[in-house]
């Protein structure tokens, strides 16, 4: 419900917003420019790493407990790490990830480039 109460109300404020607005000219799809290209990139890891951090901190506010309140973890290897050690960890498989992002794509690159040489 509240998806749907935010979804109404920001239509509702964009319609208020726009009404009577100039366009300044055509959409160009396809077309962007370097900074926003920056800024999608700089988003695409800020996600990935905020969605790394919060997933352990959901799991890290049981600290030693296999289920809070009930049931102890009270074994020797029992351990949250800090939020550091994590902020380093999570930081650096999105760094791996997205570096094996750019390899397949420069794969694919290169496969283009040689299929192009061939006709």
């Amino acid at each position: 419900m509240q998806l749907i109460a935010c979804l109404v109300l920001v239509t509702g404020i964009d319609l208020f917003l726009f009404k009577g607005a100039k366009e300044i000219g055509p959409l160009k799809w396809g077309k962007m420019t370097i900074r926003s290209q920056y800024a999608l990139l700089l988003l695409t890891i800020i996600i990935t790493v905020n969605m790394g951090l919060m997933g352990f901190i959901r799991s890290g506010l049981r600290g030693d407990w296999h289920i809070f309140g009930v049931m102890r973890d009270t074994s020797e290897w029992a351990n949250t790490p800090s939020n550091f050690v994590m902020t380093k960890t999570v930081g650096s498989i999105a760094i791996l990830f997205l570096i094996g992002v750019a390899f397949m794509f420069w794969l694919g690159g290169i496969a283009k480039s040689k299929g192009e040489h061939k006709e």
